[in-house]
């Protein structure tokens, strides 16, 4: 059964001063949120179906929709509505070409989807990397949590624990662990290795990542210095290394495998 339909995202929102709420008769409470309508399969967006408004009393929390708006909502709305610009991510081109190709080559018979699923796995990995934090949030990422609480202690105060970054994720048996440390360049070599294994005793005694498969990354200011994953431990040697591949079988494989045909 394919899972479509149409889905929101608020795009702006601003208070108008002018109106008053029809429920508590609060003036000027009414927040307009203009959302972003867009069409999606599998909740992967496909492309932009338009926009709608939603005006909302901050007082009391009585929502009225475009359809139902007066003319002073109504004339508010219209005036700014195509202002606020869509983030990519409605258009869903990328998302689109990475379905569309794998169904294609499904019923063609074909198996090799490392194309596009590649393409997809390194917006995934950006995302991820653009999440990293150096304040990170017990309830939101425990174990990201964790981890700096026990950098803070070990690392040295001369390469500055205090702005390191991180964030951690798990998918199904699999666990990604990423640190940045801006100040990589000050920490020895031959001693990028304890940082992995730091990482690695950290986990393997927390039953909840017990039999994972890791895959941890140490970035430095900008790019990846070193990765951890089942294939084993990957160091960049120059500006031209590119060490995302090894972290991104964490999403999924490289390769489907081909079915083996048997002869009758």
């Amino acid at each position: 059964m394919i899972i479509y339909g149409v889905n929101s995202r608020n795009l702006h929102h601003f208070n108008v001063a002018h109106t008053t709420c029809p429920v508590c008769q609060t003036k000027g409470a009414q927040q307009m949120n203009i959302m972003g309508k867009y069409f999606h399969v599998y909740g992967i967006p496909m492309f932009p179906v338009g926009r709608t408004g939603i005006a909302k009393c901050q007082n009391c929390g009585h929502e009225i929709q475009e359809k139902d708006f007066e003319e002073d909502l109504a004339t508010t709305y219209e005036a700014v509505k195509k202002k606020p610009k869509r983030p990519w991510r409605h258009w869903g081109i990328i998302p689109a070409y990475f379905i569309i190709s794998i169904a294609f080559n499904f019923f063609l018979g074909e198996k090799d989807y490392s194309t596009s699923i590649n393409d997809q796995r390194q917006i995934f990995l950006n995302e991820a990397v653009e999440m990293m934090t150096a304040d990170p949030q017990q309830n939101v990422d425990s174990l990201s949590f964790s981890l700096k609480n026990l950098f803070d202690v070990l690392a040295n105060e001369e390469v500055n624990p205090e702005d390191f970054e991180y964030y951690s994720q798990q998918n199904t048996n699999k666990l990604l662990v990423l640190i940045r440390i801006p100040n990589m360049s000050q920490i020895d070599r031959d001693a990028w290795p304890q940082i992995i294994e730091l990482v690695e005793t950290f986990t393997q005694n927390r039953d909840s990542y017990l039999n994972k498969e890791q895959f941890i990354g140490v970035l430095g200011n900008n790019r990846l210095a070193l990765t951890k994953s089942p294939e084993g431990i990957h160091y960049s040697s120059g500006y031209s290394d590119k060490l995302d591949k090894h972290l991104l079988p964490f999403y999924a494989p490289l390769k489907i495998p081909m079915e083996t045909e048997t002869e009758e």
